[in-house]
């Protein structure tokens, strides 16, 4: 391959690998926005004023804390109220997922994992670990 024809492909391929990232980055915030929109309407089907939900997703979320990673357990030390913004987040995912297991569990006689509902909800709030 001439010069000219391997610039141009390290060029194409560096325009695909920049296409994929967005296209990476564009899905994981639409999955952010889903996982939102889907608290949103839980916490009002739930008839919570904001501040009523974060606290019952920490409290949720605390309860089941002996489940999550170390890393994640870490992040809610100190008081409830302390709690960081990433931590309340990662917290109202996690019980989002936990809500909607428990519900499937009961309509069709299911099981689930609390390790695999923090795992998931590490993924889906986009938390370091």
């Amino acid at each position: 391959m001439s010069g000219a024809a391997a610039q141009k492909s390290r060029a194409g391929w560096a325009r695909q690998e920049a296409g994929r990232k967005n296209l990476i980055s564009y899905n994981i915030n639409k999955k952010h926005e889903v996982v939102k929109d889907q608290i949103i309407r839980m916490r009002q089907r739930l008839n919570l004023e904001i501040e009523d939900w974060r606290r019952f997703a920490i409290f949720t979320a605390r309860v089941f804390l002996d489940f999550a990673p170390a890393e994640i357990r870490a992040r809610f030390t100190g008081r409830p109220s302390e709690t960081p913004r990433e931590a309340a987040d990662l917290a109202e995912t996690f019980l989002l997922l936990y809500t909607l297991a428990e519900d499937k569990a009961k309509a069709a006689d299911a099981q689930y994992s609390l390790e695999e509902l923090w795992q998931a909800a590490i993924k889906l709030a986009g938390v370091a670990v």
